[in-house]
């Protein structure tokens, strides 16, 4: 792998560059740092660019990661958000199999209750229409009695 050699002043800001071959023979006591060359790194955006201190390693100062981690974190950070989708998308079907459910339970009881209430009218009718029938068979038939209830005035005739 090619090595670049890079100085920076004390805020970590890459001050100078030196590509290979000449990276090679930079003298790190003079305030060089060797590393390898990282593809997407350019010397003209070297203002965003530092060394990392704990393992020499040219990352991205707004993330202090490699082009290759950053790749890798938004591929966590993807998998993570999917994950939580597929765990919301699952709680909404078992919500909506739950109201479902409820639902055609609610249908069944309202059915029951219509037949119930259907039933207790019509034994409510059937009833009705016996009560009617008994008190007609107790009344007196009046229509058949041949009583005269007119009355005569008697003048003498004249």
């Amino acid at each position: 792998m090619v090595k670049l050699a890079f100085k920076q002043d004390s805020d970590g800001n890459i001050t100078d560059v030196a590509e290979y071959p000449s990276s090679l023979y930079q003298n790190k006591s003079k305030g060089w740092i060797v590393v390898e060359d990282e593809p997407a790194f350019s010397i003209d955006e070297k203002f965003l660019w530092t060394i990392r201190p704990s393992d020499n390693v040219l990352v991205h100062k707004s993330t202090n990661m490699t082009p290759g981690e950053e790749h890798n974190d938004v591929l966590t950070k993807l998998t993570l958000q999917n994950l939580q989708l597929t765990k919301i998308i699952e709680d909404l079907k078992t919500a909506l199999t739950t109201s479902t459910k409820q639902n055609l339970s609610l249908m069944a009881d309202n059915a029951d209750q219509k037949n119930t209430s259907d039933e207790l009218q019509s034994a409510v009718t059937q009833l009705t229409k016996e009560v009617i029938g008994i008190k007609a068979a107790q009344e007196p038939d009046t229509t058949s009695a041949d009583t005269d209830t007119s009355t005569t005035t008697d003048n003498g005739g004249k």
